[in-house]
């Protein structure tokens, strides 16, 4: 995954590596059986909790962006 701070607030690029993401849209697709076998298997509560961990992504990367030009590291 490749993101780009905020430049505004100091930012650059940021790489992270070994990250894996759903599809939303193979999700939206996938039939009812599928979607019973993801709830049978326990995946599908998973998968959203997932998808809103995503959503807060963007805060996270602010968050840095505001640390690096403010030169709090920790």
């Amino acid at each position: 995954m490749q993101a780009t701070l905020n430049q505004e607030k100091g930012g650059g690029a940021l790489q992270l590596t070994g990250m894996q993401r759903v599809n939303e849209k193979h999700l939206e697709n996938l039939n009812a059986a599928q979607l019973k076998n993801l709830v049978r298997k326990g995946f599908l509560a998973r998968i959203y909790l997932h998808l809103l961990s995503l959503e807060n992504f963007a805060r996270l990367l602010e968050r840095k962006a505001s640390r690096h030009k403010g030169g709090d590291r920790a």
